[in-house]
């Protein structure tokens, strides 16, 4: 029969669990040891929820039959009828614990540290459901604070690319000279693209090109025509239609 010392070393087996399966299977291994018990069960609503060594020939009727205090006897693979005791150890829904050991019945001194220990073990599984369900509640809003802060971010984008488009729109609505409207352009171009710098080129009706650059570029036209060098300062250079 256990004493306070192994009630707490149960205790603390159990909350070191990391799962409610690793939680259940550990605590019915533990009673049955402590009582020298052949198997244990954990049986709720009419179903076995869980149970260990009552063997392949054991049917769920007969523990469900324990369960409801209709019998006290349950027969084991290769040990034949044994006793079986059921105590209630949880409610809503109600929770039986059925221990069924050949050396002979729980008595009524066993019952109350074995009716404790069943308690320990639904307490537990009851706060790692509630740790369990916490955690998946805490992951679940992350996420969804991740894709709204993704979202209005990407918002925000679209606004500021509005803005930009519509502020070029009114410098050419405004006719502004052509060298002042792409100017404009390079420049917001590098602050979407989040570069150092746009180099834009305007190829003209006789093939010459114009260079318009973004405030800011260092020795902008050494790069016009010159992938290799644009590419070594990490610069893009784009040309742009010649119906502007």
């Amino acid at each position: 029969m256990p004493h306070d010392a192994e009630l707490s070393e149960f205790l603390a087996a159990l909350t070191s669990c990391e799962s409610e399966d690793a939680a259940v299977r550990s605590g019915l291994l533990r009673i049955a040891e402590v009582f020298d018990a052949e198997s244990v069960a954990l049986v709720s609503d009419g179903s076995v929820l869980r149970a260990f060594g009552f063997g392949q020939d054991s049917r769920d009727d007969e523990l469900l039959r324990v369960a409801a205090g209709e019998r006290a006897s349950i027969a084991l693979d290769s040990l034949g009828e044994c006793a079986a005791i059921a105590t209630k150890v949880g409610e809503e829904p109600e929770v039986r614990l059925v221990v069924a050991r050949s050396s002979g019945a729980i008595s009524p001194r066993e019952a109350t540290p074995l009716k404790s220990m069943g308690r320990i073990l639904m307490l537990t599984l009851r706060l790692l459901a509630n740790a369990s369900a916490e955690r998946e509640l805490r992951e679940m809003t992350e996420l969804r604070t991740q894709e709204a802060e993704r979202r209005l971010r990407a918002q925000q984008a679209q606004r500021e690319l509005l803005e930009s488009l519509l502020a070029v729109q009114r410098l050419i609505s405004h006719r502004l000279p052509l060298q002042e409207i792409l100017e404009a352009v390079a420049d917001e171009a590098r602050a979407h693209l989040a570069a150092d710098a746009v180099v834009a080129t305007v190829e003209g009706v006789d093939g010459a090109e114009d260079l318009f650059v973004s405030p800011g570029t260092p020795s902008g036209r050494s790069l016009v025509g010159n992938p290799a060098a644009a590419k070594a300062c990490g610069l893009w250079a784009t040309p742009l239609a010649g119906a502007l």
